[in-house]
């Protein structure tokens, strides 16, 4: 099994995700641009029957593993026949590991024409960001950004010259905290990006844990 269990078992994390609770914002994106044609929905899981490299970039996504292989996605790094099939492991060229850094947002008041906006192959999504409430400007594209794991959490580092946005691959959630490390004279800011994703608005330098906690007595 290499659409989940599979592919967990070893510690490798996937976009699919099989649970009930799936957000609208993801199905509503899955749809979009994930699929050709939509297909009805599943109680309990995602599928995705097309690579749009651009959007899969956008999400994080490094590696897609597909039958018949498109090699115009990326490299193609292994290829194995299956019963008969050509499947394929391609890398996308620039996945964003918080490495999207945008100095131009537009607004947008509805998921509709948000994900207008994500879909248009016309935008550069490395460079241009959408949201439903403004974010101040100027923003200039960031330095240097990383991101890493800590424990359950994420570590999150950038360095700019003034005040910038980098969009993190997490789904945003009111549940979500920044913890800075070494708080700026301005505290970053979290913010919901491109219908579905975190933006993170600094100044000169950002040290940060990303964290995600429920509970009856946290985030209840």
């Amino acid at each position: 099994d290499e659409m989940s269990l599979g592919l967990w078992y070893y510690r490798v994390p996937t976009l699919f995700e099989y649970n009930q609770f799936v957000s609208p914002l993801f199905h509503a994106l899955l749809k979009r641009a994930l699929q050709r044609p939509a297909l009805a929905h599943q109680r309990n899981m995602t599928l995705f029957t097309y690579a749009n490299a651009r959007v899969l970039q956008l999400l994080g996504v490094r590696y897609v593993l597909m039958p018949r292989p498109d090699a115009s996605l990326g490299a193609l790094r292994a290829t194995e026949d299956r019963a008969g099939e050509p499947w394929g492991l391609v890398e996308l060229p620039a996945p964003n590991l918080a490495t999207y850094s945008p100095t131009a947002v537009e607004t947008r008041d509805s998921l509709a024409t948000t994900l207008d906006f994500v879909v248009d192959d016309g935008v550069d999504l490395s460079r241009q960001a959408v949201a439903r409430a403004a974010i101040a400007g100027p923003l200039t594209a960031a330095r240097s950004s990383s991101l890493a794991m800590a424990g359950r959490d994420l570590h999150v580092t950038a360095d700019s010259d003034g005040r910038s946005l980098i969009v993190v691959p997490v789904e945003f959630s009111h549940c979500l905290e920044l913890d800075e490390i070494h708080p700026g004279a301005a505290a970053a800011t979290l913010n919901r990006v491109d219908g579905l994703l975190t933006g993170v608005v600094f100044e000169h330098h950002l040290d940060a844990i990303l964290s995600f906690r429920i509970g009856p007595l946290h985030n209840p």
